[in-house]
């Protein structure tokens, strides 16, 4: 029962975030400090809410760097094998991409993106994959030369061996 209830306030401190109330994004951090399997869900969530809803998380990204370097650490699970927590963290990378190159952090942008990218490539996730690199071209402006090297060779790496058909 306990668990139960974990869970409804779990999914309310989400559902109300991602409908743009972020007076509970206090509360929501407290939980995931005290829930670290929740973590990766969560921080997609509140990421996805600040980039849809234009709330400023920069405290969240501080608050959580240790877990976020972890997470970006992770090699992706094969395809079948954990597949869920591999596409969370792909999810997560995204959102933080999007965020951190909306708010002009352009270096750790493209360092999120430029993760997505790869680990969307070993798990043929294609929707991502592309995500990213629409983002990337929304941003190209904004890449070094070595930045917009390393993206010229995942591409052109992953047409080589025709992950997708693009």
């Amino acid at each position: 029962m306990r668990l139960f209830q974990e869970w409804a306030h779990a999914n309310l401190y989400s559902v109300k975030l991602l409908s743009g109330d972020a007076s509970v994004i206090p509360d929501y951090v407290a939980y995931i400090e005290s829930k670290k399997d929740e973590t990766l869900v969560a921080l997609c969530n509140i990421f996805e809410a600040a980039n849809r809803y234009q709330i400023n998380v920069d405290y969240v990204i501080q608050r959580f760097e240790s877990s976020i370097n972890e997470f970006m650490k992770q090699e992706p699970k094969s395809l079948y094998a954990a597949q869920n927590i591999s596409d969370q963290l792909i999810r997560l990378l995204y959102e933080l991409a999007h965020y951190s190159l909306n708010r002009a952090m352009h270096s750790h942008g493209f360092i999120y993106l430029l993760n997505c990218l790869r680990k969307s490539a070993l798990l043929n996730n294609e929707v991502f994959f592309i995500k990213c690199m629409n983002l990337f071209e929304k941003f190209r402006n904004f890449a070094s030369d070595q930045t917009d090297s390393e993206y010229y060779n995942l591409i052109n790496e992953v047409r080589k061996e025709r992950l997708f058909y693009f």
